[in-house]
Parts: C-alpha cells; structure tokens; sequence
C-alpha cells in the first residue's frame, strides 16, 4: 500500500510540474528569456568545450588555452557578484539583462579580433571582458523570470531554462567542433567565429520586445504596504482594550451596596459624605 501511495504521489507532483511547465511556456516574456537564456548558455558551455582546438590554429598550447579558460570563468564570478549587488540595491532586472548582452556582443567581437598569435596578454584580458559581461547573465535572467512568471515557483522557471540551455548546449558544440575545424586565413571574420557573434545577435535582437513586469516585486510592495497598516492599527486596539479592562474592572453601585432601599440610602449617605468633605476641603 505504501508503494500505491508513493505512486499516486509521484504521479500527483508530475501533473503538477506539468501543469506548471505549461502555464511557463504560454507566458511571452518567458518565451524570450528562454530563446535568448538557452543560446548565451550554449555559447558558454561549447566555448569552453572546444577553447583548445579554437585556439590551437593560432600556436597557443592546451596550458595556456586552460589559462584562458580559467581567467574568463574567474572574472566571470567577479562580474556576477557585482551583478547580484546591483540587481539587489536597485532592481532593475531588465535593463541590466539587456545591457549584459550588448556588452557580451562587443567583448565576443573584440575577443575575436584579439585571437592572433604571440599576443597571449591582449587575448587573456579579452577573455577577462567577455567572461565579466557573461555570467552575470544568468542572475540576470533567473530574476526576470522569478519576476514575470510569479506567482509561479521559481525552481520550475530555473529548470526549464537550465534544461533547455544545456539541450542547446550539445548541438551548439557539435557545431563548433566542426566549424573550428575550417581555415582560418579569413581572421577574424571565421567560420567560427561568425557563429559565436551571430548567435549572440540572435540573443539581442530577442530581447528587444521583452517587457518583462516585476509581478513579484509589486505584490510584496503591496503585502507590505498591508502589513505596515495593520501595526499602526495596533496601538489603538490596545488602548481599547485597556480601557475596556478599566471599566469592566470598576464595580457598579449594584455591586458595591447591593439592591434595595437599604442598599439606596447607604449610596446617597455615601455620595453626601463625600459632598460635605469636598464643601470642608473648600
């Protein structure tokens, strides 16, 4: 019974995830985000899978090719943590993602400018620039779709993405590992490098309808807008509250004499008493 119930289950989550991936896909904005998300991973993954034969045409060797492998990653996290800190202080998650890409279009170009023999110093600090304006694409991207496909969850967003990128990935580095291949008399303008500047174009000019809204910052905008009005409310409900216990806990004349005419000459003796001390005190 217990595997029944495991099953049921796992059915339940997968018609959910079903149901989720769908409503992700019919939403526009999403559309783009995946298009232009899916190819930069592409690009990155396949230049780092074949940046030995992309550079071996040019007399640098498999060590220093892994040096430049590792500076564009290095300055890469540099460039997404400054991403992080801006996408958090001001949240404009649009323009940042627009702009990462045009500056990724010109790094990529002048990188393939740059890729010439004996010139390892201007080639790694090309790959410095393309590796700053390249991973800070993916916060980038995570947050706009966290903000234009709220209240959907996030992780369903992330792994569409991932999942259509690294998809991508494997024919994008099929393709370089036959385009590299080519002669190389035409520097800059190769084969290959043809390929990596158009598909960036490509990601550019997908972007340029995107619009997408900051549902999920608009919706805490207004749940802390409620939540500020209801602890202003609070202080007066507490002062009513204290002064409902005062007056409850004041005894009436019922309760302090009783009932009858005992009870109502004992009162008026006692509201004559305090009377003719108020005339004395006077």
């Amino acid at each position: 019974s217990s595997e029944d119930g495991n099953g049921e289950s796992f059915a339940a989550n997968m018609a959910i995830l079903k149901k989720e991936v769908g409503e992700l896909l019919s939403i526009r904005d999403f559309q783009l985000l995946l298009v232009a998300f899916s190819i930069g991973l592409a690009i990155f993954n396949s230049l780092l899978t074949v940046i030995n034969q992309w550079l071996s045409p040019y007399g640098y060797s498999n060590d220093e090719a892994g040096l430049l492998g590792g500076v564009l990653i290095l300055a890469g996290l540099v460039g997404a943590a400054v991403c992080a800190v801006v996408l958090d202080t001001y949240h404009n998650y649009r323009t940042v993602l627009k702009t990462c890409f045009c500056l990724v279009l010109i790094a990529l170009s002048l990188l393939c400018v740059a890729l010439a023999p004996n010139d390892f110093t201007l080639l790694a600090c090309a790959f410095a620039l393309m590796g700053f304006f390249t991973l800070p694409i993916l916060p980038a991207v995570i947050e706009n779709a966290v903000e234009c496909t709220y209240p959907l969850p996030e992780e369903t967003s992330s792994a569409v993405l991932f999942c259509t990128g690294n998809m991508i990935g494997i024919g994008f580095t099929l393709a370089m590992q036959s385009l590299v291949t080519l002669s190389h008399k035409d520097h800059p303008v190769t084969a290959a490098n043809s390929f990596l500047v158009g598909s960036v174009i490509v990601c550019v000019l997908v972007l340029i309808p995107y619009n997408g809204q900051y549902k999920r910052l608009y919706a805490e905008k207004i749940q802390g807008e409620g939540q500020g009005e209801g602890e202003g409310e609070k202080p007066a409900a507490k002062r009513t509250k204290t002064e409902g216990a005062a007056a409850d806990a004041e005894p009436t004349t019922a309760e302090k004499y009783g009932t009858g005419a005992a009870a109502e000459a004992a009162a008026a003796n006692t509201d004559g008493g305090a009377t003719a001390d108020e005339a004395a005190e006077g």
